[in-house]
């Protein structure tokens, strides 16, 4: 297990020796000898290349010389040239890898004298960059630099939705890369395990990073977490819960950070009990800032903790359906941010589950609990015939996570559902027939195109039109509601602005931007303690209607009017 758990970090260096290129029988000479760079010593010997090493740390040197390496000083440059030379008969070495770390030029200025024509150079490490341009025009050397783990690094397509590349035209990924670092230890061409120069517990985690804080040389320190079993424990029947709801996350982007949880933090009545993350990274210090009591390990931990009685699903909306149906089907109460599904088949998924686990879900559609919607309702009610809302949502990048249709659904379903709930929840009634068109963005599926309009119908009569825009300007306020009926219109400006308009006259009433975000947590805490079922009910059906109706309107796009 020590030596697998070098994967991750010798697939650079596997990485930068494809990247060289490099034969059976050439010569290769490795500049810095940290732990990337022992590992690609030692992966180019296992290829058959004849390689030399430098560099100035004496205890590194030692480390290379022990495994049989060829090493050199930062004091012994001469006979590392002579070496070479002989080793070439005097042409240069065929590839030069720079695994240091400096804001010096001079290792890849170095290279550059050392290496043959049309030799090649390859950067690993974070190097100066202020270049001659003769020796690498005269010899036309070769230059590149080696991208972390290999292809498929940084983008999400490939290590968030499991996209793999065709292994007959990439046939080395970041995933083949490290299959290919365990390979070769398991059969013995490589050896790590004298790598691992220092070992500490868990618990004294501190004393590793002091040693890496300048304690002292090190390679790779090894953190032991023990071999302790943990129980699985089957998930309790939730019943409305008495007192205090215990809270656990599954997921804790930026939203949910900035808005979701310090609502949550200072509620009296909700402990914040779990915290799981997908990479784990961020939510220790999630955890200490908000108050979390625990980090659990993954999603399946936290569902399986019998103390958390409701579940927060604040991941990436690619996620939201397969995590609402596990939290349902654990018999904890849900609340996930929109939208709740991106496809038919995942709605009918959550549905289901949602209707047999008799337990209380709501789905981030804050702006339908907002004061300002409410006072709305309170003042035109059922009278209620025509709404107008105007969306002026900004541009996005073209690689923005948001247009990925897996990992974020696009636009229409990830952001204009929205929209969709709050005309639901001021005309009443359920969704009749719906209808949209968009602009089309070349190269994109119509769900992320930036430019659309949902028009959408309910069976007590009342039309609703939703234009939205990710391709206008800054300065127009971001959101505009138009409400008609019984003679009166109203008009939410972002809502921070709330006019009424009848019979000539106008009242208008303005305060702070309140989206509904507190008065939503408010119900959802005390629909989970018994209160007002039927209102929650209520919100989750129209979840569900929403739902539909953006899915209704992707097909829409794509023909014409569709029935729901």
């Amino acid at each position: 297990m020590d030596v697998a758990a070098l994967t991750t970090i010798g697939s650079p260096p596997m990485h930068c020796a494809r990247q060289a290129d490099l034969r059976v029988g050439e010569v290769a000479i490795v500049v810095g000898l940290g732990l990337v760079g022992q590992m690609t010593a030692r992966i180019l010997v296992a290829s058959g290349v004849r390689v030399l090493c430098v560099d100035l740390n004496e205890k590194a040197v030692k480390l290379a010389k022990s495994q049989g390496l060829k090493v050199f000083n930062g004091d012994e440059k001469k006979q590392l040239l002579d070496a070479m030379m002989q080793a070439t008969h005097g042409q240069g070495a065929d590839g030069i890898l720079i695994c240091a770390a400096t804001k010096s030029s001079e290792p890849v200025v170095e290279a550059a004298e050392w290496c043959r024509q049309k030799g090649t150079i390859v950067v690993v490490g974070a190097v100066g960059m202020d270049l001659p341009r003769e020796p690498f025009y005269l010899k036309e050397i070769n230059f590149k630099l080696s991208c972390s783990y290999g292809p498929g690094r940084y983008d999400a397509t490939y290590e968030e939705g499991g996209l793999d590349y065709p292994y007959a035209y990439v046939r080395w990924t970041e995933r083949r890369n490290m299959e290919s670092v365990l390979m070769l230890a398991a059969e013995g061409r490589l050896v790590f395990e004298d790598l691992i120069t220092h070992r500490f517990d868990f618990a004294d985690v501190d004393s590793a990073y002091k040693l890496l804080d300048g304690g002292g040389w090190s390679c790779a320190i090894c953190l032991d977490y023990g071999n302790r079993p943990v129980a699985v424990r089957e998930a309790p029947a939730v019943e409305v819960v008495e007192g205090r709801v215990h809270m656990g996350l599954i997921g804790a982007g930026s939203y949910v950070q900035d808005v979701l949880l310090p609502i949550l933090a200072s509620h009296a009545d909700l402990e914040l009990t779990a915290l799981a993350t997908g990479s784990g990274f961020t939510a220790p210090g999630v955890a200490s800032r908000f108050g979390i009591g625990a980090v659990l390990g993954s999603s399946d931990d936290l569902l399986n903790t019998e103390e958390v009685e409701a579940v927060l699903v604040g991941t990436r909306h690619g996620s939201h359906a397969r995590f609402s149906e596990a939290v349902l089907s654990h018999g904890k109460h849900l609340f996930v941010e929109k939208p709740l599904a991106l496809t038919w088949a995942q709605l009918e998924t959550v549905e289901t589950a949602w209707r047999s686990a008799g337990r209380v879900a709501m789905v981030g559609f804050n702006r339908s609990h907002a004061p300002l919607t409410e006072a709305v309702l309170r003042r035109m009610g059922d009278s209620i015939k025509l709404v107008q809302i105007r969306v002026n949502a900004g541009q996005l990048p073209d690689d923005h996570w948001l247009h990925d249709l897996e990992s974020g659904g696009g636009r229409l379903l990830g952001e204009g559902c929205h929209f969709v709930d709050l005309a639901l929840r001021l005309l009443g009634g359920q969704p009749q027939e719906v209808s949209c068109m968009g602009a089309p963005v070349p190269g994109r599926p119509v769900q992320s195109w930036d430019d659309f309009v949902i028009n959408l119908k309910t069976d007590h009569g009342g039309v609703a039109s939703i234009s939205y825009s990710g391709g206008g300007g800054l300065g127009l306020a971001k959101e505009s509601i138009e409400i008609f009926g019984g003679g009166v219109s109203a008009v939410i400006d972002d809502f921070r602005k709330l006019t009424f308009y009848e019979d000539g006259k106008s009242k208008v009433t303005t305060g702070t931007q309140d989206k509904g975000q507190n008065r939503q947590m408010q119900r959802f805490i005390r629909g989970c303690q018994g209160e007002d079922l039927e209102g929650r009910e209520r919100d989750f059906e129209r979840a569900i209607q929403t739902t539909r109706v953006c899915l209704a309107a992707v097909e829409c796009m794509r023909g014409a009017a569709v029935e729901t």
